[in-house]
């Protein structure tokens, strides 16, 4: 709160200087709190409260214009904390103490001594990391392949920039990413290969080259390729970091199955009993269990009656309208009505989507192929339409005014 205190002070100080055109008048900032002059003279890494007061502090003022003022000569002091008229008028508290009248060589110069619990449980706390190297807990806590890399690989640009000679910037290069990658395969069969006569190593032919690397003699040995296909380099089926490997080629490559996989980790490597690691690995997976998965079996429904019953073509039909279509810079549109039984086809051409010429497809129609019984529709605004104009047709009036010819 004191802190805070200083900085309204100071935006204050720096309105009134702004507004009064005062740019060449310099100011000074008293308070009574040790522990607020400190925070804003001296330099160090503060909690984010202190930090952010401190660092506008500084931006408005100098650190030397901040000044201590003992709390039994601080004038401010009496109306915060309270008094009587009389005393309020005996210490001239809007005066000020009377040494600031003077010079300014003649300001007492009071001695900081804040209190060191209250300065230093605001000072931010470093988070230090270490990592022990005999053990592989720290592997143990990456879940993908390419950051243990990338991790392994800045680790060791930066040590190499300590020794101080040739320092590299930048991303990392291939050749580093490679010998990172060797390092970390290296380090796997430390931990799990003791020695080449382990009892898992006997049915092949292994041998370490000039990195200290085990690898496997294959019948590839007189091609002319890269090492890591002619001799494979040993890795092991239960560790954590093989594990990774495995499922950041199985995503790299989209998801293949094990075979697949398995023949695109050989280019590289020899991983023991690698068949049932992979399909371990990538069991759980859920883009391939999504692919893989049973499709569900929907019961085949019955035919309603108007389908399966003996009826002649084209007495139960269905209509729909497709396109339109472009033909000489005009609109047409194809009327389909098919047999519900049969499943025959008939195409009608509309020139419009009205319900008259649906009534004079439906027409043409009926002249061809007889008239319908039942006709199924989607509703459509024409189809209405003519449903409508049915309804309303008066039957009698029609028998009425019907005269037949003798």
């Amino acid at each position: 709160m004191e802190l805070l205190v200083c900085n309204i002070g100071d935006r204050l100080a720096n309105s009134v200087t702004k507004d009064l055109n005062l740019v060449d008048t310099e100011s000074f900032f008293w308070s009574d709190s040790m522990d607020a002059l400190y925070w804003i003279k001296k330099e160090g890494p503060w909690m984010t409260f202190v930090s952010n007061r401190v660092n506008e502090i500084r931006r408005l003022s100098e650190a030397y214009e901040w000044k201590l003022v003992p709390g039994t000569q601080n004038p401010a002091d009496l109306p915060s904390r309270g008094c009587s008229v009389k005393t309020l008028l005996k210490k001239q508290w809007y005066e000020g103490p009377p040494w600031l009248g003077d010079s300014r060589d003649k300001w007492p110069d009071f001695e900081l001594s804040p209190d060191a619990n209250i300065i230093y449980a605001e000072k931010k706390k470093a988070v230090v990391s270490s990592l022990n190297k005999k053990n592989d807990e720290f592997y143990n806590n990456i879940s993908s392949y390419k950051k243990i890399i990338r991790i392994t690989g800045w680790m060791y640009r930066f040590y190499e920039n300590t020794k101080g000679f040739n320092k590299k910037s930048g991303e990392l290069s291939e050749e580093e990413i490679k010998r990172a990658e060797l390092k970390i395969l290296k380090k796997i069969q430390e931990d799990s290969f003791h020695n080449e006569n382990t009892q898992r190593l006997k049915p092949l032919a292994t041998f370490t080259d000039a990195d200290g690397i085990l690898r496997v003699k294959t019948k590839l040995t007189m091609r002319e390729e890269d090492d890591n296909f002619k001799v494979p380099i040993v890795l092991p089926s239960d560790h954590h970091v093989v594990k990774n490997l495995i499922l950041y080629k199985h995503q790299e490559l989209g998801h293949p199955g094990v075979q697949s996989l398995m023949v695109a980790l050989r280019e590289n490597s020899w991983i023991l009993k690698s068949r049932r690691t992979i399909k371990q690995i990538i069991k759980p997976c859920i883009i391939c269990q999504r692919f893989s998965v049973k499709q569900p079996e929907i019961p085949e429904g019955t035919l309603p009656e108007d389908r399966v019953e003996s009826a002649s073509i084209f007495e139960v039909i269905g209509v729909d309208v497709a396109g339109p279509l472009i033909i000489k810079e005009s609109k047409i549109w194809i009327l389909i009505i098919t047999c519900a039984v049969y499943r025959a086809v008939h195409l009608e051409l509309l020139m419009s989507l009205s319900t008259d010429y649906f009534i004079l497809a439906l027409r043409r129609f009926i002249a061809r192929r007889g008239r319908p019984s039942i006709i199924y529709s989607d509703n459509g605004t024409n189809f209405i339409g003519m449903d409508y104009t049915q309804k309303t047709i008066n039957l009698r009036r029609l028998e009425t005014s019907f005269t037949p010819i003798t």
